[in-house]
């Protein structure tokens, strides 16, 4: 825990100084590279979850798919959750068809069958969302919304499931065994989250990059450069915001939880409020098309992925409820 620590602080140093070069001299960020092996990326990339070991173990085996992409690695652990669900739903069924069951644990199955069934579909919808993030223009905000929704209804289907087993009336060896299914998806739900925040935070610096060179670009006017300073203001708050959120989620496990999720949830909402200021900022400007066309792409990934990252922390923040 010391090691990983120390290397959270490590990056936030890293971030601070490059926000700092860019809001005084408009230089080039460097985003964080991640080096060596495909399973290096991997193992670095677990220490942001609850447990680093087991997500190496279940992760390391698509590194050569995942090829060190952040996007590449947070559509894995969705699919992956998509996949546990599926099964999960399968073990359901195949429970229920057994003989002996009463009749309020054959119910519970069923209801637990229905929502997994709406779970399913509704997590591979997400995938898709997760995997054309790069999408713009006009149909964004609707995008996010319907991601949101999605993986909001999912969560509340595997919520229903386990409230269905609550009743004191259900076999306690009978309700573990559920219950052990349905809790991967949990699990695989947080670490799906803590890579999605990776993936947000390493965006959002390419955006801070990516504005920082508009800066130099010849012919920009006083009208247009004021708008852009101001945004890439509201940038460095979101990562500052995206930064404080990573190692804060290794450390929701215990009687803090509530607390610390409160706190990751306040501050991601507060980096979306900051890229939401950005894009506001182009609404009414006499910037050249061009220019503005150029950030609000920049931004929109930004505000769509930091959207996600939000939606992924309420399901994980209502698991614990």
């Amino acid at each position: 825990m010391a090691a990983t620590g120390s290397y959270f602080s490590i990056i936030a140093l890293i971030i601070l100084i490059q926000l700092a070069t860019n809001l005084n001299s408009c230089s080039a960020a460097t985003p964080i590279r991640h080096s060596g092996r495909n399973t290096g990326f991997i193992r670095t990339s677990c220490r942001t979850t609850l447990q680093p070991s087991l997500c190496f173990v279940t992760f390391s085996r698509y590194a050569t798919r995942i090829r060190g992409s952040p996007r590449l690695l947070a559509t894995t652990a969705l699919s992956l959750a998509f996949n546990t669900t599926r099964f999960a739903t399968k073990s359901m069924i195949t429970l229920s068809k057994r003989h002996g069951l009463k009749r309020r644990e054959a119910a519970a199955l069923r209801v637990c069958v229905e929502e997994l069934g709406d779970s399913i579909d509704e997590l591979k919808d997400s995938i898709g969302k997760l995997s054309r993030h790069g999408a713009g223009g006009s149909t964004f905000r609707r995008q996010v919304s319907d991601l949101q929704t999605w993986v909001s209804a999912a969560l509340t289907d595997d919520d229903t499931c386990m409230d269905g087993l609550s009743r004191k009336s259900i076999n306690r060896k009978f309700r573990s065994r559920v219950r052990r299914r349905v809790g991967k998806v949990a699990h695989l739900t947080s670490i799906a989250l803590a890579f999605s925040l990776n993936l947000t935070l390493n965006t959002t610096l390419s955006a801070s990059k990516n504005l920082t060179e508009l800066c130099k670009t010849e012919g920009i006017k006083p009208t247009e450069a004021a708008p852009l300073h101001d945004c890439v203001e509201e940038i460095s708050d979101s990562v500052d915001e995206l930064t404080k959120s990573i190692p804060e989620m290794e450390e929701t496990e215990g009687k803090s939880f509530a607390f610390r999720m409160s706190d990751i949830q306040t501050w991601v909402s507060a980096a979306l409020t900051d890229e939401d200021t950005c894009m506001d900022g182009f609404s009414e400007t006499t910037m050249n098309g061009d220019v503005k066309a150029s950030v609000r792409i920049v931004i929109e990934k930004v505000a769509q992925l930091t959207s996600i990252s939000l939606a992924f922390i309420n399901q994980y923040a209502r698991t614990k409820k």
